[in-house]
C-alpha cells in the first residue's frame, strides 16, 4: 500500500467464477493507500473484501485501514469496512454487490493508532463474475496519486452497500499520497504532540442506549453529543440525513477531563428537537472537529416518531342503510395511518352503549339501532378524531289506532283514522272490503257519511313501502291489518218473510196462528201483550207467551191460539225493542159470526142512506132551474135600461162578485166529486156508527207501516191507556 504499484485482473486470471488480487501494508506509515476499481461492469457483480494476517489484540495492532468509496463529486467513508480492517476486527470479510453501469471506485486507507505494531495487512479483493460476461475486469493501483481530504458524508451506496451499522469514533485523516521509501518512524514522534485529538464524539438521549428514537408527533426530546478528551476544545456539528441543523443547537460547552492541568477538555452540546411526523425514519448525528484532518462522527439514530391514528368508518355509506331483522350488520373502524399501528386499542359509542373492539356487530337489526355511531382509535402518542356514521333502519309499515270492531249506529258517519309508523313514509296505502271486490278506497282516512246497514262487514288497511338498504337491492314490505263495522239499526218489518195481517178472523174452536219477522242489530227484545174486546174501554193489557227465535239480524216470532172461544177476541201487540229503535205491530182478532152480521146491517144502511140521497140531488136540481129563471128574468130588464148609462160596469162587478152567479155550480160539483171519492174509501165501521172501533182500525193500518213512517192518523195503543209520555218517545224513536 506503501510502494507506486498496480495490477489488473481480468477472466484470463483465476477460475471460471472467481479472479482476485492482494494487497499488503507492512510499514507503519499514515496515508498509505491503494485504490481498486472495477472496469466495464455490464451486469451485476459481487467484489469480497477479506483481510489477512493480523493481531487482534488493540495493543499489539498499532495500524488501522479506512475504506471510502470515490464518486465523481466527493468521497464518502464506508464504514461498512470497519470490521474487517480495524485491530479488534472479528469478522474478516465483508461482500458487496454492484450492478451495471455503476463502476464502483474504492480507496484503502492506513492510519496509525495506539499500539505495538508487530504485524501487517494482508487483504484479498475478490471479483465473482461469470464464465460469459463481456471484458469487465478489476484493477488496483497504490500510492500513484494525491488525494485529497474525504468528506465525512454518510451516505447509502447505491444498491449494495447499507450503511445501518455505523460505527462511532471514525477518525477522518488527511491525505496526501506519494511514492516514499520503507523506513521505520516508531520512534519519531507525530506532529501532534503539542494537540491532543479527539478519537470519539457520542450521541445520546434520555434514553441512552434507544435506537431508533422513539419521539411523539409535536413532543420535544434532548439530543446531547459528547466528545472524548483532546486538546484543543473541539467544534461540533449537527446533521438530519444530510442537512446540518447546528444554528438549532444550544451553544456548546466545555470542562476539563480532569484536573485541567493537561488542558485537555470535554466538548458537549445539545438539540432540542421536536417530533414532526414526516421526519420518521430519518436519522441524526454529530461531527467532532478539534484538529485538522482528526475529525469524527457519532453513530447514526434514527427518529420513530410516534404519532395517534387517522381513522375512517366502514361502510362507506352515510348514512348506513340498513334494513329490520337484517343479519349481522358490522360497522369496522378502519385505521388509515398510525404510529404504531398495531397497539391500538377502540371505544365505539352507539345507541346500543359502548364496544370496544374494531368492528362492530350487530346480530339482529331493529329499530331501536338507528342512531348516531362514532369510533375513536387510541395508542401510545394520542387518541384518533373521532369518526361518525349515521345508521338509518329502515322497516315496513306498523299500523295502530285501528279498533278490531267499530259499532256505529246507521245514519251516522264512520270515520276511521289509523297511525302508521314506517321508515321510510309509506307510498301506497287503500282499504278493501271482504267479499265486495268493487269496493276500494285510497287515502289515509275511511270515512263513510249517512251509513246504512249494508256497510256492515270486515274491512281491510294496506300500507306499503320500499325499503332501501345501502348497497342492497330495494325491497317492498306491505302491512295490512282487518277490521269489523257492525252498523246498528231498529227494528223494522222484514216484507220478504211471511207475516199475518192486521185483522184476523176465526170461528169459536178454529186455531189462530199470529206471525211476522222483523230484521234489526243487535238483536231486539220481543215482547205480545193481549187486550180483550170486552176490556176495550180498559187498560187491561197482559203480557203472552209467544214462539221467537232469531238468525243473525232476522227475528221471527209467533202466537198461536187453540181452540179458539170468545175471550181470545180483542187486540195482540206486537213490540221489537233495541238500543236504536222500537217497532210495534197491532193485530185485531174478531169473531167470524159477528162480523158477517155487522156487513148485513151496514148493507141495509147503504140502502136507506141511497134514497136519502136521491132526494138531496133532487132538490138541488130544482134549485138550480130556479136560479136560472130569475137570471133570464134579471137580464131582460137591464136591456130597458140606457146602454150608455155608467151603471153598467158596476152592474157586472156586482154580478160577477155574487157567488150565486159564480161559484154555485162549482161547489156543488165538487160536494158531488168528494161524495163519491168518499164513498169508494168508506169504512164499514164508520158505516155502521162504530166511530171508536174504526179508529181504532185506522191505528191498526198505520201500524203495519214501517216505523219509518210517523203514525199521524188512528190512536196509539199507549195513549188510549193514558200512557201519553211512553207513546210520545216510541213516536220519536219511530220518526
Amino acid at each position: 500500500m506503501c510502494q507506486p504499484e498496480s495490477a489488473v485482473e481480468d477472466v484470463k486470471d483465476g477460475n471460471d467464477n472467481f479472479d482476485s488480487v492482494y494487497f499488503s501494508l507492512t510499514e507503519r506509515e499514515n496515508n498509505c493507500s491503494c485504490i481498486v476499481s472495477i472496469k466495464n461492469v455490464t451486469q451485476s457483480t459481487s467484489l469480497i473484501i477479506k483481510r489477512y494476517d493480523t493481531s487482534a489484540v488493540q495493543s499489539l495492532c498499532g495500524m488501522e485501514i479506512d475504506v471510502y468509496q470515490l464518486r465523481p463529486t466527493e468521497t464518502v467513508l464506508i464504514p461498512d469496512f470497519i470490521p474487517t480492517t480495524r485491530c479488534n476486527s472479528v469478522d474478516h470479510t465483508r461482500r458487496f454487490t454492484y450492478y451495471a453501469n455503476e463502476n464502483p471506485k474504492l480507496m484503502f486507507l492506513s492510519r496509525i493508532v495506539d499500539g505495538n505494531y508487530t504485524k501487517g495487512y494482508c487483504i484479498q479483493i475478490i471479483r465473482v463474475h461469470d464464465t460469459d460476461e463481456d471484458g469487465s475486469f478489476l484493477e488496483i493501483s497504490c500510492s500513484s496519486q494525491e488525494i485529497t481530504t474525504p468528506k465525512a458524508t454518510n451516505t447509502t451506496a447505491n444498491h449494495g452497500t447499507p450503511l445501518n451499522d455505523i460505527t462511532t469514533s471514525v477518525q477522518l485523516t488527511s491525505i496526501s499520497l506519494s511514492p516514499t521509501s520503507m523506513i521505520d518512524k516508531s520512534h519519531i514522534n507525530d506532529k501532534t504532540d503539542s494537540k491532543v485529538p479527539i478519537t470519539s464524539v457520542k450521541l445520546s438521549t434520555p434514553a441512552a442506549d434507544e435506537n431508533p428514537v422513539k419521539i411523539i408527533n409535536g413532543q420535544n426530546i434532548i439530543f446531547t453529543c459528547t466528545t472524548n478528551s483532546g486538546r484543543p476544545s473541539s467544534k461540533i456539528q449537527w446533521y438530519i440525513a444530510s442537512g446540518n441543523i447546528t444554528s438549532f443547537a444550544s451553544t456548546q460547552s466545555d470542562v476539563c477531563a480532569t484536573d485541567c492541568s493537561d488542558d485537555k477538555l470535554i466538548s458537549s452540546s445539545q438539540l432540542i428537537y421536536k417530533g414532526k411526523k414526516e421526519d420518521s425514519g430519518k436519522f441524526i448525528y454529530c461531527t467532532a472537529l478539534n484538529i485538522q484532518g482528526h475529525g469524527v462522527r457519532s453513530s447514526n439514530k434514527t427518529f420513530d416518531v410516534l404519532y395517534f391514528p387517522n381513522i375512517h368508518m366502514e361502510p362507506i355509506y352515510n348514512p348506513y342503510i340498513v334494513y329490520h331483522n337484517q343479519r349481522d350488520a358490522v360497522l369496522i373502524c378502519v385505521i388509515d395511518d398510525a404510529n404504531p399501528s398495531k397497539a391500538v386499542t377502540y371505544e365505539w359509542n352507539s345507541p346500543s352503549g359502548t364496544v370496544n373492539t374494531q368492528n362492530l356487530t350487530i346480530p339482529t337489526v331493529t329499530k331501536l339501532h338507528s342512531g348516531l355511531y362514532s369510533c375513536t382509535a387510541s395508542n401510545i402518542a394520542g387518541t384518533s378524531n373521532k369518526a361518525t356514521k349515521q345508521l338509518n333502519v329502515h322497516y315496513g309499515p306498523i299500523i295502530s289506532n285501528i279498533s278490531n270492531q267499530h259499532d256505529i249506529t246507521e245514519g251516522n258517519n264512520l270515520i276511521v283514522s289509523p297511525i302508521v309508523d314506517a321508515n321510510p313514509v309509506s307510498k301506497l296505502v287503500w282499504w278493501t272490503k271482504q267479499n265486495d271486490a268493487s269496493f276500494r278506497y285510497d287515502g289515509s282516512v275511511l270515512r263513510i257519511n249517512n251509513i246504512n246497514k249494508k256497510a256492515s262487514g270486515n274491512y281491510s288497511y294496506y300500507v306499503m313501502n320500499t325499503l332501501a338498504p345501502s348497497g342492497m337491492s330495494e325491497i317492498n314490505k306491505t302491512t295490512h291489518q282487518t277490521f269489523s263495522v257492525n252498523v246498528i239499526f231498529k227494528p223494522f218489518l222484514d216484507s220478504t218473510k211471511p207475516y199475518s195481517a192486521g185483522h184476523v178472523t176465526a170461528a169459536i174452536n178454529s186455531t189462530i196462528r199470529v206471525t211476522l219477522t222483523i230484521n234489526a242489530n243487535p238483536v231486539p227484545t220481543i215482547e205480545w201483550t193481549f187486550r180483550a174486546d170486552k176490556d176495550w174501554n180498559s187498560c187491561n193489557f197482559i203480557t203472552i207467551v209467544s214462539n221467537t227465535t232469531s238468525n243473525d239480524y232476522f227475528t221471527s216470532s209467533s202466537i198461536l191460539i187453540n181452540n179458539v172461544n170468545s175471550n181470545n177476541f180483542g187486540d195482540y201487540v206486537f213490540t221489537a225493542k233495541n238500543t236504536a229503535g222500537v217497532f210495534s205491530r197491532r193485530f185485531v182478532v174478531m169473531d167470524e159470526a159477528l162480523l158477517r152480521q155487522e156487513i148485513f146491517a151496514c148493507n141495509n144502511f147503504k140502502e136507506n142512506t141511497g134514497m136519502f140521497l136521491a132526494g138531496i140531488i133532487t132538490l138541488v136540481v130544482g134549485l138550480l132551474g130556479f136560479m136560472a129563471l130569475v137570471l133570464f128574468v134579471v137580464r131582460n130588464r137591464l136591456k130597458n135600461k140606457t146602454i150608455e148609462s155608467s151603471k153598467t160596469d158596476q152592474y157586472i162587478d156586482v154580478q160577477r162578485s155574487n157567488p150565486a152567479f159564480t161559484d154555485a155550480y162549482t161547489t156543488l160539483q165538487s160536494d158531488i166529486e168528494t161524495r163519491e171519492h168518499q164513498e169508494q174509501i168508506t169504512n164499514t165501521y164508520e158505516e155502521c156508527g162504530r166511530i171508536s172501533e174504526a179508529h181504532v182500525n185506522s191505528s191498526v193500518d198505520n201500524m203495519e207501516s214501517e216505523p219509518s213512517q210517523s203514525q199521524q192518523y188512528g190512536v196509539n195503543t199507549y195513549e188510549e191507556c193514558g200512557k201519553r209520555s211512553e207513546a210520545h218517545a216510541y213516536d220519536t224513536l219511530n220518526k
